[in-house]
């Protein structure tokens, strides 16, 4: 007799598709973005304009292959959804920059600074972060820029995504694209 390496009472997997289905009825009633979407790591909301202007931080090289990857993959997000648009502004307080930290385990990271004015449940302005640890300014790689499309999209407001084939996947998705997946959230946020 084969011994399985783990063994769960019938009890604890009974209560795991018990709030598993909680949390898809929630979303479904909430109206979540798409069924892949997990927007409560981005619960900002959206830009009040569809879109934002954007400023180099005061780390990246603005000349550098990071710069370049970000610049690209903005393009990729504006060029295929008419919803959103950025630009760059040297007055503009939201910036793409870079950090280095071996220890947090992040490609990139993304932080959001939510308005709490009128209107309600907008963005005002972010910054968004490609880690040199796993990915350093030398050369353009495929992983840099799937990293910063993947962090432009938080930008939006998007939170992470459970489809395979969306940018917003929390594992590196190989695609340098937003795909149906993340075409079908900026509809629902940005209609």
């Amino acid at each position: 007799m084969i011994r399985p390496l783990i063994t769960i009472p019938v009890r604890y997997l009974r209560r795991a598709l018990a709030m598993t289905a909680g949390c898809l009825l929630s979303l479904s009633i909430l109206g979540g973005v798409s069924a892949a979407y997990n927007n409560l790591d981005n619960q900002c909301g959206i830009w009040a304009g569809g879109g934002y202007t954007y400023k180099w931080g005061t780390s990246i090289n603005p000349a550098g292959n990071w710069a370049a990857a970000f610049v690209n993959a903005a393009w990729n997000w504006d060029s295929h959804y008419s919803q959103i648009w950025n630009y760059y502004s040297s007055s503009s307080q939201a910036k793409y920059d870079w950090y280095y930290n071996q220890y947090d385990g992040w490609a990139g990271k993304t932080m959001l600074n939510c308005g709490y004015g009128i209107p309600d449940g907008t963005i005002d302005d972010f910054v968004a972060y490609g880690n040199l640890y796993w990915e350093n300014d030398n050369g353009y790689t495929t992983w840099k820029y799937n990293t910063a499309g993947h962090e432009i999209g938080h930008t939006y407001g998007f939170g992470h995504s459970t489809a395979t084939d969306s940018i917003m996947r929390v594992q590196l998705y190989l695609g340098s694209w937003p795909t149906a997946d993340d075409s079908a959230g900026i509809a629902a946020m940005y209609h």
